[in-house]
């Protein structure tokens, strides 16, 4: 799937879209059946309004977890019974209770997606469906790089997938079908 934008923005060049699907990753378990996720993470903090997703189990909110010790795994075993997931005094968030060794996907749900994206000249940039980055219904924002101030927003993106083709850029000039959407 691959939507096209430019009717609106002219110079899309110079932002960003925060896309609606969650950030996701992948985390390996370790022999104890448990993985960690670092409150202080660079790349996705944990907040505690946060609510994340293992593959395969409910979401949580950060805040409801209980405060418990550190999981301790020692030669392949752990100690105690900890709750499935939990975190420390310091923020970190821990789940137990996986199969050991094991790739899971871990959702942020609390955290878009962010791309960058270029356009052509005629202010025209197209998003593709893959990967990290599956959407297929949800909201796009448009964002100035520099200041951060929001252009735009995309309220429903299945909008953009519904119509046949896209713009076209021709000698500079952008050429739109009739039915493609304008808000």
């Amino acid at each position: 799937m691959k939507a096209l934008l430019g009717k609106n923005f002219p110079d899309l060049r110079r932002y960003h879209m925060k896309v609606a699907p969650p950030k996701t990753s992948k985390k390996t378990v370790n022999e104890c059946g448990f993985f960690k996720l670092s409150a202080s993470s660079g790349s996705a903090p944990i907040a505690l309004s946060d609510s994340l997703q293992v593959e395969g189990r409910s979401a949580v909110t950060v805040s409801d977890l209980p405060i418990e010790a550190v999981p301790k795994c020692t030669n392949g075993t752990l100690s105690g019974t900890p709750s499935a997931a939990l975190r420390d005094s310091d923020g970190d968030v821990y789940f137990t209770g996986l199969t050991p060794f094991a790739s899971v996907g871990v959702s942020y749900l609390s955290l878009p997606t962010t791309r960058s994206v270029t356009a052509n000249t005629c202010g025209i940039a197209k998003l593709s469906s893959k990967g990290d980055y599956e959407i297929s219904s949800g909201s796009i924002v448009i964002k100035n790089k520099e200041t951060g101030a929001t252009v735009a927003t995309i309220s429903e993106y299945s909008t953009l997938l519904s119509v046949e083709g896209g713009p076209v850029c021709r000698n500079g000039a952008a050429l739109f079908s009739t039915d493609w959407p304008t808000n």
